[in-house]
């Protein structure tokens, strides 16, 4: 997250030198958060609880396995623990 700070603080100096105008300077910063955002907004996933909860159970399954893979954590629970999720809803829906 610093990252952006710290390149935003070097490069804003040379920026400024060669526009001199300042509603072009705060353009720039405006847009590269803008640009930023859309890169968030595509990259990150949504989480497994938002997913478990609107019934994307097999999209939330693969986010659980991937984190689950990152953090070294076995996975044979995880999946019995999804599939008696899955079936837990399957009954719930059944009714409405």
């Amino acid at each position: 997250m610093s990252f952006g700070w710290i390149i935003g603080y070097i490069s804003l100096p040379g920026f400024a030198y060669l526009l001199r105008h300042f509603r072009y300077l705060q353009a720039i910063p405006t847009f590269s958060v803008l640009l930023l955002m859309l890169f968030w907004l595509w990259k990150i996933p949504e989480s497994p609880r938002w997913q478990l909860t609107n019934n994307h159970i097999d999209s939330a399954r693969i986010s659980i396995l991937k984190a689950a893979k990152m953090n070294g954590k076995p996975i044979n629970d995880i999946i019995e623990k999804l599939a008696q999720l899955k079936r837990n809803f399957e009954t719930v829906f059944i009714f409405f």
